[in-house]
């Protein structure tokens, strides 16, 4: 069968993303939508735009858009016409995406065999970040190493003779540091409904125990018995004595090692390429009449000088995510 032809151009997107021009970048999204669209690269006059949140470039374009994101933004409905986020699904707007989906192999860590033994393991717990920014993980990784140390391989608390270059997230350098670790601090860089990015896939990739905090609905997608999800208890003391009842009991520590890695044994929807490929043909062959970028908004944020157009969307997108946050809090 013939795959449909689009043109499109993909924009805004995170240092890395792209290994060269595309679509020979091989970048997530060209792999993806290879399998079932025959792709047509035009820079100035796509019919598509798939933009992501590392720039403003996206407001030049005045055909139907996508936003993707992998990080704890919120999409605007003044901004695109549909969306692939961390958000959960809202019909005809976005189709809920964790970054977790697009940088792992997820349909292989579903079959990843699990046959672990403590034995196997020769270290604690590994820890492996460079950005400074998140106090929770920073609290832990201090809480933790009062019991026994915790090796920190990336740039931040550095203290092993390695030093892991994470450039791009690197997670098959990673994966293979920590394989004999039994634990992993798996944190994210800040706490939001949805929001899972590859840390707890490399996590599980390297057969350790994740020690996961960040998205507070994490056990909507992962199995609960398989990791240690911070969330379920009152403060980080609980948390490390959890841990030290694990570390000093190899059945237990065991059980969790073996435990299927998703909620139900089974590979959540959103880490389906076939369901998310099925929402961007719809919006293919059902493009909006009107586009979001012909609107009144999106013509004045296109013709405002540079520094005030990323002041607009940078303050909107800001607002955006204290809503989402206070719109989740109500409903606790």
């Amino acid at each position: 069968m013939m795959k449909k032809e689009v043109r499109l151009w993909l924009s805004d997107f995170w240092p890395g993303f792209f290994h060269g021009t595309p679509p020979q970048s091989g970048s997530s999204f060209f792999k993806m939508l290879e399998q079932r669209f025959e792709l047509v690269v035009d820079e100035e006059n796509p019919d598509f735009l798939i933009y992501s949140g590392f720039g403003a470039s996206f407001r030049r374009y005045s055909c139907p858009r996508i936003f993707y994101t992998g990080e704890s933004v919120v999409p605007d409905r003044a901004e695109c016409d549909f969306a692939f986020s961390h958000a959960q699904n809202v019909a005809g707007f976005n189709y809920h995406l964790p970054l977790y989906t697009v940088m792992s192999d997820t349909p292989a860590l579903a079959a990843q065999p699990r046959n672990n033994a403590a034995a196997d393991k020769t270290r604690f717990c590994n820890f492996v970040y460079t950005n400074p920014d998140c106090k929770e993980r920073n609290t832990f990784f201090q809480l933790l190493s009062k019991y026994k140390k915790v090796d920190a391989g990336g740039k931040l608390f550095n203290n092993t003779s390695e030093l892991l270059n994470m450039k791009g997230g690197n997670s098959p350098a990673k994966r293979r540091w920590a394989v004999k670790y039994k634990f992993s601090i798996v944190f994210e860089n800040t706490s939001m409904p949805g929001y899972t990015t590859e840390k707890i896939a490399d996590a599980f990739a390297a057969n350790t125990v994740p020690i996961y905090w960040g998205n507070p609905e994490i056990e909507r997608e992962f199995n609960r018995a398989a990791f240690v999800n911070c969330h379920r208890f009152n403060g980080f003391e609980e948390v490390m004595q959890k841990v030290i009842e694990i570390d000093n009991d190899d059945d237990l520590w065991a059980a969790y090692a073996n435990a299927p890695i998703f909620r139900g044994g089974a590979l959540p929807d959103c880490a389906n390429p076939e369901k998310a490929l099925d929402c961007f043909e719809n919006f293919f062959n059902s493009p909006p009449q009107r586009p979001v970028a012909q609107t009144a908004y999106m013509k004045m944020l296109r013709h405002a000088p540079e520094h005030a157009a990323n002041t607009i969307i940078k303050r909107r997108r800001a607002y955006l995510k204290r809503l989402y946050l206070q719109r989740h809090a109500g409903k606790k």
